[in-house]
Formats: structure tokens, sequence, C-alpha cells
């Protein structure tokens, strides 16, 4: 039930930010903004929210209702909220500090309520000696690789250790060039690029799961991309595994051979479908 609420929640906090924005000529991506009604439409067609959340009831949903509701405040010029809000996202699931500084940009307060909440929602697993959601994610980081794309690449090229650190930091540069970016021209109503930011996170990470993609949904709401839109259709393919289809002859959470091609290559051809057709149309 809570995380039905926090469907409700994360759908009409997109709707609003796209109210707010409306009517403007566009945002420092240089994209316009999405209409209320479009952002309406794709959270009913979004088969990944649905499932994900009414079927498999994975926590992420809690993060990313969190921290559209930070994007909301911020939007209003509540920092102390905004940090607030970006702190029980961050405590909901780690992903959300990628987007923390986006969203507190330079406002103290918004950054004292961040760390004060973080270290709230944070300080009994550390009194116990654990490292709450980070040790979880340093163990995926570590031993799992599952339906990685270029990861997948690297470490077929390179090994298991060298491909991981060339992922490592082809991702901290990107976010890096992002968040200067950012700071340089991001305007008070614009969207942060959370598209690009969990768009690069999961293109090259080890593991990734269905659900780490309801991250991208505000983000491909409020601006759409098709290439955002078939991620979100086409990675419940990877559900598609030996164990799902009975197959003794590869592990239990092993792919067919077709799924990451089909998977990643229907992607990846909507991207440049997408691309070509900006380009002719200058």
């Amino acid at each position: 039930m809570l995380l039905i609420f926090a469907a409700i929640g994360l759908i009409q906090y997109t709707i609003r930010i796209a109210q707010r924005r409306q009517g403007r000529a566009g945002d420092a991506a240089g994209s316009r903004p999405s209409s209320a009604a479009a952002v309406a439409l794709l959270a009913g067609w979004c088969p990944l929210l649905i499932f994900e959340t009414g079927f498999n009831a994975h926590p992420d949903l809690l993060g990313v209702a969190f921290l559209t509701a930070a994007m909301f405040t911020g939007v209003q010029k509540r920092d102390s909220v905004c940090g607030v809000l970006c702190g029980l996202a961050a405590g909901s699931k780690v992903f959300a500090l990628l987007l923390v500084p986006f969203l507190l940009r330079r406002s103290r307060r918004a950054w004292v309520g961040f760390v004060v909440t973080v270290i709230l929602l944070y300080a009994p697993f550390w009194l116990q000696g654990s490292g709450g959601d980070f040790t979880g994610l340093a163990a995926f980081a570590k031993d799992w690789e599952f339906n990685s794309s270029l990861y997948a690449l690297a470490r077929w090229s390179l090994g298991i250790s060298a491909g991981k650190i060339l992922c490592g930091l082809i991702f901290v540069a990107a976010w890096a060039v992002l968040l200067f970016r950012w700071y340089g021209w991001a305007r008070d109503f614009d969207v942060p690029p959370g598209a690009a930011v969990y768009g690069a996170l999961l293109l090259l990470a080890p593991t990734v799961n269905p659900w780490y993609l309801l991250w991208l949904f505000p983000f491909v709401a409020l601006r759409p991309t098709a290439a955002g839109i078939a991620a979100m259709a086409l990675v419940s393919l990877s559900y598609v595994t030996a164990l799902n289809l009975g197959d003794p002859s590869l592990g239990n959470f092993e792919h067919p051979v077709w799924v990451r091609p089909v998977e990643y290559g229907g992607i990846a051809l909507v991207g440049i479908a997408q691309g070509w057709r900006r380009w002719k149309t200058g």
C-alpha cells in the first residue's frame, strides 16, 4: 500500500512540475518542456511503473518519489524542504545521491537539511556497525553481473577488474561534466539532467535490474526522448532468464544469447532514429 501511495505521489508531483514549466520556451538543455497531459499519458502507459510497483513491490519507487518531490520544492525555492526530501530519497536508495548536488546547488539551508536527515536515517545502522545500503551496493558492484551492456563489452575485452575501473572512471567523468555544466547554465525552473546521469550509470553498471530504470521515469516524462521510453519498455526482456524459462543448460540468471542484443540494440536503434530525425529537421 505504501508503494501505491508513492506511485501516486510520483505521478502527481511530476505532473505539477510539468504544469509549472508549461508555457516556457524551453529549458537549458534545449528541449521543450513536456505538458501535464503528456506526463499523465506516459504515467498511465508505463508498464514498468505498474509492474515493478504493483507486482514486484521494489522500494526504489520510494526514492524516486521523494526525489521528484524534492525537484518540485526546489522549483518553489523551498530550500530546507528540498534538502530534507533529498535526504529521504537517499535514505530510501543510495542512487538518489547522484542527483543531490544538482538539486541542492549552493543553498546552505538545503545542504543542512539534507545532511541532518541522512544522519538521522542512517545513524541506527552506523551505531550497529552496519553500512546500510552502501554495504549491499558494494557487494553488487564487486560480485554481481546481470543485464549489463557497455560493462559486459569492457569485461569481455579487458577483464573484470580493468573493465570495472574503466567504466567507473568514464561514469565519474561524465557525471562531473554534467554537474559542471548544470552549475554553469541551469535556471530555477530547469529539470536536472537525471536521464543523462542515470542513463550513463545504467549503461556502465555491471548490474542493471529492471526496477533500476524507475529512476529514469520523472526525467523522461518531463523531457521525453524516444530512447528513454524504449529503455523503460525493453528492459523487461531481462526477465527472460534461464530460471524463468526452465532452461537447465544455462545458469539461473543467465540470458539466452538473443536477449541483450534485442534489448540494447532496440534502444540504440530508436535513439539513432530520433537523432537522425532531429538532424534532418534542423
